[in-house]
């Protein structure tokens, strides 16, 4: 079955002349191209992405966009409890793909396929040939890897099992354009990470945590992927020690590499969910962190919570769902006592 979801090089052939070359990054994309022709499915959710409505919100020191996508309700809704995971097939096995969904083999494991539901164009997951559980320790280093092999037009995506992921239980990631994400910009591109917050700066690594942007996040950056999966994982026991013992700590990254670094925004979480999600009556929202909500696009199913989602509404669930100061305090401290 998995050898079956491999792409044919002669369907992707007359899609790639768009592009300036043969790397991955265009054959990723000569991909989506060719799905929207010749995957029913994803031809509509590509439309429906087209139509969604975005607005931008300016909080106090930074800006995020709100963007309504009603073809996203299955996936910011989706129930992620043990239980309901058992009782459905996994959406990401070989054997469960919708008829027509194919894609390019990553190495001998991984498998690159369209998002059915996508929230930008070329938005993409990259998905194990198992049914292996969400768990980034363990893979750190392919994530590094993915994100070199995918530079320079996309990033790359991690979300934890407890804190976004849609299928905690098959070990995935996302990739999209760079340039989707209002984070991204604010921090790196603006260099906010390199002058401000810094909490280890050392010959190989940077660790920062940048001020002023509504949530409390680390940035870490490095050219050495020894010394960054090192420190990934210095940062992974403290943050451990801040709440209950679990198979992973509740986390999201975004990772790219440009200028032969890698650059990554972690976000430590303190829920997945906020109260507001849980809400009922007039008072719900239905918002659902993950790794793009928390880069600064908050993904919105249903029109009248777009309409509502103010300012103060949006720094309020980055405040709830992100460590506390305290907690924060105290990670940074396990990381500056680790040096």
């Amino acid at each position: 079955m998995w050898h079956q979801r491999i792409i044919h090089e002669e369907d992707l052939e007359p899609y790639l002349w768009r592009y300036s070359n043969r790397s991955l990054s265009s054959r990723m994309r000569a991909l989506y191209d060719q799905q929207k022709q010749g995957w029913p499915e994803f031809h509509r959710g590509h439309d429906a992405m087209k139509r969604a409505q975005t607005r931008r919100v300016d909080l106090e020191n930074c800006w995020v966009f709100c963007r309504y996508t009603p073809h996203r309700m299955a996936s910011v809704s989706a129930r992620v409890d043990p239980l309901s995971i058992l009782k459905r097939p996994c959406f990401l096995c070989p054997e469960n793909l919708y008829p027509h969904e194919k894609g390019l083999e990553w190495g001998d494991d991984y498998l690159i396929l369209c998002n059915v539901s996508p929230i930008f164009d070329f938005h993409l997951v990259i998905t194990h040939r198992d049914h292996v559980p969400q768990h980034i320790q363990a893979n750190f280093d392919t994530a590094l890897r993915l994100t070199r092999d995918l530079s320079p037009y996309f990033i790359i995506i991690y979300n934890g099992p407890r804190c976004g992921a849609s299928a905690p239980d098959h070990l995935h990631f996302q990739a999209i354009p760079r340039q989707n994400l209002p984070l991204e910009a604010q921090v790196w591109e603006e260099h906010n990470s390199r002058v401000h917050g810094i909490v280890i700066k050392r010959e190989g690594i940077l660790i920062a945590a940048p001020t002023d942007f509504s949530r409390r996040f680390l940035t870490l950056e490095s050219n050495d992927p020894a010394v960054l999966s090192f420190w990934f994982c210095q940062t992974l026991e403290a943050l451990a020690k801040t709440e209950a013992p679990s198979s992973e700590p509740m986390i999201n990254l975004v990772m790219t590499y440009r200028d032969r670094n890698w650059q990554m925004t972690l976000f430590p979480r303190d829920k997945h969910r906020p109260r507001c999600y849980h809400d009922q009556g007039e008072s719900q929202l239905l918002i659902s962190p993950g790794a793009i909500d928390m880069a600064g696009v908050f993904v919105v199913p249903r029109k009248k919570d777009y309409q509502r989602a103010d300012a103060a509404t949006l720094h309020g669930i980055y405040q709830e769902v992100t460590l506390d100061k305290g907690r924060f305090s105290f990670l940074i401290e396990q990381l500056v006592k680790r040096k």
